[in-house]
């Protein structure tokens, strides 16, 4: 609903405090957060929690962009914080990726990035569940390179951006 504009947190934070009962409201008030900052899918939430957990820095997500007289959303972009240049994290869950057309307009939207001068990542769900701490690694050291001076935060002894570090 919320990435259909068809309401806001804010609304459904209200009509959450409106019913005391609701079952999983733990759950409901932790999707609310992150659909407050951006997050609209699953996938995008889980991204969300892993850059969180790893202390990487926020970035700003579905940004509207123009391209000629399209406009078009990037998942995620980070800029400011000593970045050289915007960095854009494109997630790539079955939402708006099951046809051929969509797979086009991606990379197009990819390659428009480029020719902006942006830095470019792309993951989906297979990663995402496989390799979290390997995002965080790679998203960590696109940072770096781009002139961001956060440190990565290790989530544990088994964590495998510690391995790579």
């Amino acid at each position: 609903a919320v990435r259909e504009r068809i309401t806001t947190p804010d609304r459904l934070r209200e009509a959450l405090a409106r019913r005391p009962r609701m079952r999983n409201r733990a759950l409901v008030v932790d999707m609310l957060a992150d659909t407050a900052v951006g997050a609209q899918s699953p996938l995008e939430i889980r991204d969300l929690r892993n850059d969180r957990k790893h202390g990487l820095i926020g970035g700003e997500r579905q940004v509207r962009v123009k391209r000629g007289r399209q406009r078009e959303w990037l998942d995620v972009v980070f800029s400011g914080n000593g970045l050289l240049r915007e960095i854009v994290k494109e997630l790539d869950g079955r939402l708006g990726h099951e046809e051929r057309e969509e797979r086009f307009r991606d990379r197009r939207r990819d390659n428009a990035a480029e020719v902006r001068g942006q830095s470019h990542l792309r993951y989906g769900w297979e990663e995402m569940v496989a390799e979290p701490c390997e995002i965080a690694w790679e998203h960590y050291l696109v940072l770096r390179r781009n002139g961001g001076r956060s440190p990565i935060r290790f989530c544990g002894e088994r964590c495998a951006a510690r391995r790579a570090a």
